[in-house]
């Protein structure tokens, strides 16, 4: 599942940011994710009382996965994830969002 879920996720997160970054003028990238990245696959079935928001982050889960939208999940932390290490070790000129 790291090959079909996991890694297609960053890798391709990543490659658009690197290409933005060599593009010249460019104000925002807008990255389009789920609300998988911010609540854990448990908080989808029991957390009762917990508040999730834009300010949650969670670690990135490692397999085995239960199933391939378990895997799925992952991968939006993952590369939501990457995405945050990037920004803050590149600081690209324009905004990520």
């Amino acid at each position: 599942m790291e090959k079909v879920f996991i890694e297609p996720a960053v890798n391709g997160t990543l490659n658009i940011l690197k290409a933005a970054q060599k593009a010249n003028g460019l104000k925002r990238v807008v990255i389009t994710s789920s609300v998988l990245a911010i609540i854990p696959w448990s908080g989808l079935t029991g957390s009762e009382g917990v508040i999730w928001d834009e300010q949650s982050r969670i670690p990135t889960p490692s397999g085995p996965y239960s199933s391939a939208f378990e895997a799925y999940g992952a991968s939006k932390v993952a590369a939501h994830n990457e995405t945050e290490e990037w920004v803050r070790k590149e600081r690209p000129t324009f905004d990520v969002v």
